[in-house]
């Protein structure tokens, strides 16, 4: 099996800079590469205050679409160009492509969640451990429960 994406190698377009983040009841956590990369578990939710998060490169991710109209196949990276995955390849290896449901990709809304699937293992979500996450929960790639630790925020920046 091949993870190389059938997609056109056309040029992703960036579509906006934000904040992972869950948000449920009065738990806020925001998606960052742990230890600035290199790290396990390799994305862990923080606790943070909103201005840390703001300038904390690795807190920022960039939502990049393929520019068919109607994809809605994301890349996503954080600023320093780690993978959510933090695994080495290109923006083409299919390993590294999410569906983003729940949004416009070109106009997110803060109070709307999001999912993010996977588009190589289809049946799996971005997801926390855990069902009560606190500070330092790692992200893993779940079957769908349609739960709130696979919903999440999207703050752009």
């Amino acid at each position: 099996m091949t993870t190389k994406s059938t997609l056109q190698k056309k040029e992703w377009i960036h579509r906006f800079t934000c904040n992972i983040a869950y948000w449920h009841g009065d738990t806020f956590l925001v998606a960052d590469i742990n230890g600035g990369g290199g790290k396990s578990p390799a994305v862990w939710a923080q606790l943070t205050p909103t201005e840390y998060r703001q300038i904390n490169e690795n807190m920022k991710w960039e939502i990049w679409a393929h520019p068919l109209e109607q994809s809605t196949i994301v890349v996503l990276w954080n600023r320093d160009k780690q993978w959510v995955e933090t695994d080495h390849g290109d923006e083409f290896d299919i390993k590294f492509h999410w569906y983003l449901e729940g949004t416009d990709i070109k106009k997110p809304n803060k109070t709307i969640p999001v999912k993010f699937r996977s588009v190589l293992y289809p049946s799996l979500f971005l997801d926390l451990e855990v069902n009560n996450p606190v500070h330092a929960t790692p992200f893993v790639s779940w079957e769908s429960h349609n739960g709130p630790t696979q919903q999440f925020y999207l703050h752009v920046l």
